[in-house]
């Protein structure tokens, strides 16, 4: 462009890097008056220009310190370039912004895009993209600024855009922006890469949409990207919050095959998610498979066993697990305890189930409604129906209200113990506290007044309104 004034150089700088710039303001990249990089608008030597052999050798040096995230070196390339007089061009500037940015400089980042303007040259897509994936945490608003300013400018977002973009709201945990941005990209045909569909996992987990995780999940196998832990375990979360416990087994199984060692939550998602369809079977295999590759064991994992147990009438299995849950630290929860009391009661045990329900109260916990619950239907249905009414009777103690299930337990024992004035009196409890009386608790009032020949208190219950 020629001297400012006969034989002296421009005034508006010497692509120096010495001094710290600020960042941009919130409406513009331009840099300030004070920026860190000026501009050689002089000749590059004296009456000649700089050739294209050498700037292509000063961008190539600059984007492979980049690369290697010397980005301090880089700005002891663009110094030397202006003590040799060698003017830089956009592209030379480009891969100044792509060294700074690999080196988190986001301030001299869109210190250098303001003067690149300033200058008169026009950051490519390149630039632009290095400059959003400078800004994380906190300046995350500044890179979608940028994507905006871009597009503005005619630099239109290309896939390393949004990816850049998204990386970038990720960090700060912004996952609706992830999300909105990965959307728009696929409404401009653009087909996610690798970073973008990572992204796109990490929010779909946080903000529980399953269908976007194993969507993206499916693309980034269709990319032959590979997957690691985080991306297997949000997929298996995903597949529990979905009911779709065969997409987690399969997941699991293409974890091992690409030699992705699963951790406990990912071992303990797929348990919960085949537990939820009563894949108990599953759901045992998973754990002594987890167990003989030596995850860690966690009390989700147990607690998912112990109710597999329950569903496939194991109650050996889910004592023995409960007692290895302890052993390995963890407290039982009430819920845990109700799940082994209940799978000793559909098997009629009810001595292990009483056992429980005193283990229960030195550990320090308070049963509720269902733990009785199953421990009287232990009791009653193995014709222990004097525990039975004792545990119905201790309820008032406990300060615990009847259930219509305790109700329904209760009136079976009387029916097994032909008290059937104790029967009719139940009866009218579960009517007067406002439960509906059902054909079962009838049935079986009718069998205690028949045990004991009260054949008028049997025809009045037959002739009973329904």
């Amino acid at each position: 462009r020629g001297p400012s004034s006969a034989g002296g150089a421009s005034s508006s700088g010497d692509f120096r890097t010495r001094d710290s710039g600020g960042p941009s303001s919130a409406g513009s990249l331009k840099g300030g008056s004070d920026a860190n990089i000026r501009y050689a608008r002089g000749p590059s030597s004296a009456g000649g220009a700089s050739s294209s052999s050498e700037v292509r050798t000063y961008t190539k040096t600059i984007a492979d310190l980049g690369r290697r995230r010397l980005w301090q070196q880089a700005v002891h390339i663009l110094d030397d370039m202006h003590d040799s007089r060698i003017a830089p061009d956009v592209t030379v500037c480009s891969a100044a912004v792509g060294a700074y940015a690999k080196g988190r400089q986001w301030e001299k980042v869109f210190a250098l895009l303001g003067q690149m303007q300033a200058s008169g040259m026009r950051p490519n897509v390149v630039a632009y993209n290095a400059a959003i994936g400078s800004c994380s945490g906190d300046q995350w608003e500044l890179g979608l600024r940028t994507v905006a300013y871009a597009r503005q400018h005619g630099r239109f977002p290309n896939a390393i855009t949004y990816g850049a973009a998204m990386k970038c709201c990720e960090s700060a945990h912004q996952w609706s922006q992830v999300l909105g941005l990965l959307s728009e990209m696929r409404v401009a045909r653009f087909a996610p890469n690798t970073a973008a569909l990572r992204s796109a996992i990490s929010a779909g987990d946080a903000c529980h949409q399953w269908e976007e995780v194993l969507r993206s999940l499916q693309e980034m196998r269709a990319a032959r990207g590979r997957l690691d832990d985080d991306a297997y375990c949000a997929g298996a979360r995903a597949c529990l919050r979905g009911d779709r416990w065969v997409d987690a087994l399969s997941l699991l199984q293409q974890a091992q095959q690409e030699r992705v060692v699963p951790g406990t939550s990912m071992y303990s998602s797929t348990m919960m998610a085949a537990c939820g369809r009563q894949k108990w079977q599953h759901v045992l295999q998973l754990l002594e498979e987890a167990t003989r590759h030596r995850v860690l064991l966690d009390e989700t994992m147990f607690s998912t066993a112990i109710a597999a147990c329950e569903t496939g009438g194991k109650w050996e299995k889910a004592l023995d697990l409960l007692g290895q849950m302890k052993t390995a630290g963890f407290t039982p929860t009430l819920p845990v305890y109700n799940t082994a009391i209940c799978a000793c009661g559909l098997n009629e045990q009810w001595f292990q189930a009483l056992s429980l329900l005193g283990q229960l109260y030195l550990a320090g916990l308070q049963p509720d409604i269902m733990t009785y619950n199953s421990v009287m239907d232990a009791c009653e249905a193995s014709g222990n129906w004097e525990i039975a009414l004792s545990l119905y009777e201790g309820l008032r103690i406990q300060n615990l209200a009847p259930d219509l299930a305790t109700y329904n337990i209760a009136i079976h024992s009387c029916s097994q113990a032909a008290r059937w004035q104790q029967a009719l009196s139940l009866l009218e409890e579960v009517e007067s506290v406002g439960y509906e009386i059902d054909d079962d608790m009838i049935s079986a009032a009718i069998d205690a007044c028949m045990s004991a020949q009260e054949w008028e208190r049997v025809w009045a219950l037959v002739n009973r309104p329904r």
